[in-house]
């Protein structure tokens, strides 16, 4: 049970100024914690809460980082999400990462409840090349691993791809390229 916090709720619904972007305009930023860990260091909590969380750590290379950021403390079965314009949203496809990458990469998305979604990688020519889900999902965050490979098994050309989340009421395409 991971919780991703790359995409903070709008900031006039929340108490303590939240925002998708920092000063320079950008997302900076993208984390990933277990559930249980971060409820752990911050209860008692209620649900509906919004809480300032601050964290602190070292890159790679020892430059020291801080930031501060909210969360809004939701029931696990409820999922809100929203677009860049601050509309509430039922899903929502984030970017693959590595992108480029060789021969392998993740593709995270979000369902805001339980509803059936198909996540499909395409070639230049709009052929499919893999279905990565195809079914009934549960609400929350998903990621999917792609191997570079097609259906057959066979490995991917180098080149660039694209992946399409569809459900019933959301469509989103982005683009990706495998560099080998």
């Amino acid at each position: 049970d991971w919780a991703d916090v790359a995409t903070p709720f709008d900031p006039g619904e929340d108490s303590c100024g939240c925002s998708t972007e920092g000063p320079d305009g950008l997302i900076d930023l993208t984390l990933k914690f277990a559930h249980r860990e971060i409820l752990a260091a911050i209860e008692p909590v209620v649900d509906g809460e919004w809480r300032v969380l601050t964290l602190t750590g070292m890159t790679y290379d020892s430059t020291e980082i801080r930031g501060q950021d909210c969360v809004k403390i939701l029931k696990k079965k409820h999922v809100s999400i929203f677009d860049g314009g601050g509309h509430l949203s039922l899903a929502s496809l984030e970017g693959n990462h590595p992108n480029p990458f060789n021969p392998e990469t993740d593709i995270s998305f979000r369902l805001a409840e339980r509803m059936n979604a198909s996540l499909v990688v395409y070639n230049m020519l709009g052929q499919k090349v893999k279905t990565l889900v195809n079914g009934d999902m549960v609400a929350g965050t998903h990621t999917v691993h792609w191997d570079g490979r097609d259906e057959a098994g066979n490995p991917a050309a180098s080149g660039v791809y694209f992946y399409r989340l569809k459900t019933d009421t959301f469509d989103q395409t982005k683009r990706m390229v495998l560099m080998k």
